[in-house]
C-alpha cells in the first residue's frame, strides 16, 4: 500500500496566503485547480490518499471544530474524492492546557500513525505499507520535518502541483 499524505491548506486548497485569511467556512474553500486530476491519476495508480492538517485555531477557540470538518467536507466534495482527513486541533498557545500538548500536531508523527493503522485495520491487515514508495506534500517546513521524523519522502506542494 503507497499512501499519499497531503497537507490541506497552501498545498491542496487555498490556504491563508492564497486568502489572506484562514479558511472560517465552507464558501471560503477554494482547491487548487491542478489537484483534482493529479489525486485522480495516483487513485488509478493505486494509491491510498490521507489529508493531515494542524487546526490550531480549535484550540485557541478561533474556529469550532464542527466548522473545521464542514470545511473539510467541502474540500472532499470539491475533489470528487473519498480521502480521509486527519485533524490535529491543539495548539502551543491553547489556553486550556488540555489542548496544548498531544502527538498529533505537525511536525509530529501522530496523525500519520493514526491513518496507517486505520488504513491497515480496515482491510483485515492483509495489506503491509509501502512506507519508502509513500509521499509526504506540504508547503512548511513542519510538513517537510514530519515526513523526516517518519522516514517518508518529502515534496514541496508547488513542485508536486507543477508535476503531474
Amino acid at each position: 500500500m503507497r499512501i499519499l499524505f497531503l497537507d490541506m491548506d497552501g498545498t491542496v486548497r487555498w490556504g491563508k496566503k492564497q486568502l489572506g485569511r484562514y479558511i472560517s467556512t465552507p464558501d471560503d474553500v477554494v482547491v487548487f485547480k491542478e489537484v483534482p486530476s493529479i489525486l485522480t491519476l495516483y487513485r488509478k495508480a493505486g494509491w491510498e490518499i490521507v489529508g493531515l492538517s494542524n487546526q490550531g485555531g480549535i484550540a485557541l477557540g478561533y474556529i469550532s471544530f464542527d466548522d473545521v470538518l464542514r470545511n473539510m467536507n467541502r474540500t472532499r466534495v470539491l475533489l470528487c474524492d473519498d480521502m480521509e482527513i486527519y485533524v490535529c486541533p491543539h495548539h502551543p498557545d491553547a489556553p486550556d492546557p488540555r489542548m496544548r500538548y498531544c502527538l498529533c500536531r505537525k511536525p509530529k508523527i501522530g496523525m500519520i500513525c493514526t491513518a496507517v493503522s486505520d488504513l491497515i485495520c480496515g482491510t483485515a491487515g492483509d495489506l503491509m505499507w509501502d512506507q519508502p514508495e509513500s509521499l509526504v506534500v506540504g508547503d512548511r517546513d513542519e510538513d517537510r520535518l514530519m515526513a523526516a521524523s517518519a522516514g517518508i519522502p518529502f515534496m514541496w506542494a508547488e513542485q508536486w502541483r507543477m508535476s503531474r
